[in-house]
C-alpha cells in the first residue's frame, strides 16, 4: 500500500488530491467551530440583554389601591343636619312648641346622619371593590407581561441555541467528509496509480 510520505516529487498533484479533501475539510471545519463560537456569543449577549430589560422595567401598580373615602363631605353633611337640628330647636323654643315636635325632630337628624354613614359605608364596599379589581387587573397585566418575556427569551435561546449545534454539526461533518475523500482518494491513487506504472 502507498504511503503519502512515499510519494516522489513527479507525483506531487497526485498527493494534493489525496490530501486535498481533508484540508479542505479541517479548514470547512475552523470555519463551522468560529461560527458556532459567534452564536453561542450572541446568545449570551441576548440572555444578558434580556435580563437587564427585565430587571429594569417599571413596576406594575394598582391604580385604584389607595382610593379614599369622601369622609369630608359626609362630615360637612352631619355638621350640617346638627346646625340645622340646633336652630330648628330654637325655633321650636322661640315659638312654644311642645316637646314631641322637638322629639320628632331629632329623630328625623339621627335618621340623616345614618344615611351620611350609609353612604361612606357604600363608598368604602365600592372602593374595596375597585380595589380587588385593581389587583386582579395588575395581576394579569404582570402574568402577561411575564408570558411575554419568557417566550420572547425562549424563541430566542432556541434558536441561538440550534444555530450552534448547526455549526458544530456542520464542523463535525466537514473533518469526517474530508478524512472520507482522502481516504477514497488514497484508495483510488493505490488502484489506478499502480495500474499508470504499469
Amino acid at each position: 500500500m502507498t504511503k503519502i510520505s512515499d510519494l516522489k516529487m513527479g507525483n506531487v498533484m497526485d498527493g494534493l488530491m489525496i490530501a486535498g479533501p481533508f484540508i479542505g475539510g479541517l479548514i470547512t471545519q475552523r470555519a463551522a467551530n468560529e461560527a458556532a463560537r459567534q452564536a453561542e456569543e450572541r446568545e449570551t449577549a441576548l440572555q444578558e440583554q434580556l435580563s437587564n430589560l427585565e430587571e429594569s422595567r417599571q413596576a406594575i401598580t394598582n391604580p385604584y389601591a389607595n382610593l379614599a373615602v369622601a369622609t369630608q363631605a359626609a362630615e360637612f353633611q352631619a355638621e350640617q343636619a346638627d346646625i340645622s337640628l340646633a336652630n330648628t330647636l330654637d325655633t321650636l323654643a322661640a315659638t312654644g312648641a311642645g316637646a314631641g315636635g322637638a322629639t320628632a325632630l331629632a329623630q328625623a337628624a339621627l335618621q340623616s346622619k345614618k344615611g351620611i354613614s350609609a353612604s361612606s359605608e357604600a363608598q368604602e364596599v365600592a372602593n374595596e371593590k375597585l380595589r380587588a379589581q385593581g389587583e386582579e387587573k395588575a395581576f394579569a397585566i404582570q402574568e402577561t407581561r411575564e408570558k411575554q418575556k419568557l417566550d420572547r427569551t425562549s424563541d430566542l435561546l432556541d434558536r441561538e441555541t440550534m444555530q450552534k449545534y448547526q455549526y458544530e454539526s456542520d464542523a463535525m461533518a466537514a473533518l469526517t467528509g474530508g478524512i472520507s475523500g482522502s481516504v477514497q482518494g488514497l484508495m483510488n491513487y493505490n488502484e489506478f496509480g499502480s495500474m499508470a506504472k504499469k
